[in-house]
């Protein structure tokens, strides 16, 4: 058994992870990282295991408002770059700012345990360390949330996470379930090589294009102004009148309650006939597919893009005051009140909340490992504050999806995180 017990252990190599080891960094805190993968770059990296990215994937938030503000994305980038420029930028940060040398590649921990104050860590080859804390940084894309559908198919079925390229659908009827940024994507990868493409939509998402008024769409509304809010009201009215003429599900939520759909295609392929858009399925049998509305269609292969759940299986649910629900109930979605050295990061989403995010958390985490450290009275106030108030900090109405505890309100996330950065802990 190693024991690295003066050290924090972060697993995994993603924007989140690399943002928080820069983070421990300025504070001199002693770290690793763990990462299954050969490189950096987490799902960007197309070759890590398990990652949700396809050929065609680009960024659906534009480079400016993603990049971290201490390393910004090259100029000769596009504004929507592609997965290999993210993955590029990614090892640019990780070769910038000497982080490389505490990566332990090809390491996959199946085991977190508490001893004596100290986290108990076991990689998959069985091999045992000792770090004196964890801070989980794996992402919420390891678990594809598979759909309940009754019957049985006899067709290919897989998650959108399988999916790499459009040569898989080349001449096959094609239905995707789901209406996100993944299942539009692939829809419209998909026109141009299936025989048919279909998708089956129980609620809508809210679909906007990549450019407003000649700027990344994400440019003009960040503000939330004046402008902004009278574009948005603008934009639904738009949306709903185009929705009428195809027959979207309409959206049962604020425009910005739940990640848009960020596509410049989508819609004129919906318009055209490209893709067909269905209801809910009620049954499958052998190849056929029926649907909630008595229509009923063949296919060969159907595509479920319907998100991923949050999972954590290293670790018991209890250390992360999980109890139940699809979700930790954690301060900030960061801190846990039952160990004062046991951190989740990444956990979060909004349209318009970029990587800094991240980078303000690991802040936020390093000044509280310092303050616990330090066992100061400011440290003891903070960590009494994570015991009283459980609630997550996110939107009034978090929708029902399984990964709705990723689900913040940007605004008052990113104002706790710089209140607490001011004050002693």
């Amino acid at each position: 058994m190693s024991t690295t017990e003066d050290k924090i252990l972060i697993i995994g190599a993603g924007p989140t992870g690399l943002a928080i080891a820069k983070a421990l960094q300025e504070s001199e805190i002693a770290y690793d990282i763990y990462d299954r993968s050969m490189d950096v770059g987490g799902i960007w990296n197309i070759d890590t295991p398990d990652s949700p990215i396809y050929e065609s994937a680009h960024m659906v938030s534009s480079k400016d408002k993603t990049a971290f503000s201490f390393h910004p994305m090259p100029d000769e980038y596009p504004d929507y770059p592609s997965h290999t420029q993210v993955y590029r930028y990614l090892q640019d940060i990780a070769e910038t700012y000497n982080v490389y040398p505490h990566i332990l590649f090809n390491k996959e921990v199946i085991r977190a345990v508490p001893q004596r104050g100290l986290w108990l860590i076991e990689d998959h080859t069985g091999t045992v360390a000792t770090y004196g804390g964890l801070i989980i940084a794996t992402g919420p894309y390891t678990r594809p949330h598979i759909p309940d559908i009754a019957g049985s198919y006899t067709g290919r079925l897989i998650h959108s996470q399988s999916y790499k390229s459009a040569d898989l659908l080349a001449d096959k009827r094609v239905l995707i379930i789901g209406n996100g940024n993944s299942a539009c994507d692939i829809a419209v990868d998909a026109v141009h090589r299936a025989q048919s493409v279909d998708m089956s939509i129980r609620s809508g998402h809210y679909i906007l294009p990549k450019y407003l008024l000649e700027k990344p769409t994400d440019q003009v509304l960040y503000d939330r102004g004046d402008i902004a809010n009278r574009i948005e009201k603008e934009l639904v009215q738009r949306f709903l009148s185009d929705m009428d003429t195809i027959d979207w599900p309409q959206p049962k939520h604020e425009i910005f309650d739940r990640y848009p759909v960020i596509n410049s295609h989508i819609i004129d392929h919906l318009k055209s006939g490209d893709i067909a858009v269905r209801s809910a399925i009620a049954h499958v049998e052998e190849d056929t597919v029926r649907y909630t509305d008595g229509t009923e269609a063949d296919y060969d292969i159907i595509i479920a893009a319907t998100g991923y759940e949050i999972s954590f299986p290293f670790i018991h649910h209890r250390h992360l005051n999980w109890s139940q629900g699809t979700r930790p109930e954690l301060y900030l979605n960061t801190f846990t009140p039952w160990h004062r050295n046991l951190f989740v990061a990444g956990m979060m989403d909004a349209y318009d909340l970029g990587w800094d995010s991240r980078y303000q958390q690991g802040q936020l985490i390093a000044k509280v490992i310092l303050g616990t450290r330090a066992d100061t009275s400011d440290s003891y106030r903070f960590w009494e504050r994570t015991v009283s108030d459980r609630t997550r900090i996110a939107t009034a109405d978090a929708m029902e999806s399984p990964s709705k505890g990723m689900l913040i309100n940007p605004l008052t996330f990113e104002k706790e995180i710089q209140k607490l950065l001011a004050i002693n802990i």
